[in-house]
């Protein structure tokens, strides 16, 4: 992935490092959002934490960039939690386009992204799409599993 040694975090896996992290930016009551569907486990985490879980509806190519940028606006989440590559448990993929506009609201409004991409190894056809993390945002946190 390119990084320094002293940025990369060891972890059993990608949801504990999802609570850790998250634990550290956000206080109970805050908002996250998620894709709507997303990972059950990371909702229940997130919940366990005593934080507010919105989502945002998928489409084919991604999340709904309108429903996002209005629940941003709307509720000034945390952080917004990603799954871009084979999303679970919708398996689609993000576009490039929808990571790029991401990058940008997450600066504007000020909102942490946590890329939770496990799942990106498993491309069997098509090209690879850089992920939200090597678009160069510090706005941006990567787990993988």
């Amino acid at each position: 992935y390119s990084v320094a040694p002293e940025t990369v975090l060891v972890g059993n896996g990608s949801l504990q490092l999802q609570w850790f992290v998250t634990h550290l930016l956000a206080s109970p009551g805050d908002v996250v959002l998620v894709e709507q569907p997303t990972y059950d486990r990371a909702i229940t985490a997130f919940r366990r934490l005593g934080l507010e879980v919105l989502g945002v509806p998928l489409q084919s190519d991604g999340f709904d960039v309108d429903a996002l940028e209005h629940l941003v606006e709307e509720n000034k989440p945390k952080l917004f939690y990603v799954i871009p590559d084979f999303q679970n448990p919708a398996g689609i993929t993000t576009s490039q386009a929808k990571r790029e506009k991401l990058i940008e609201l997450s600066e504007r409004h000020d909102f942490w992204i946590l890329e939770d991409n496990p799942y990106r190894n498993l491309r069997y056809r098509g090209e690879d799409i850089p992920t939200i993390f090597a678009l160069g945002s510090e706005k941006v946190l990567f787990l993988s599993s």
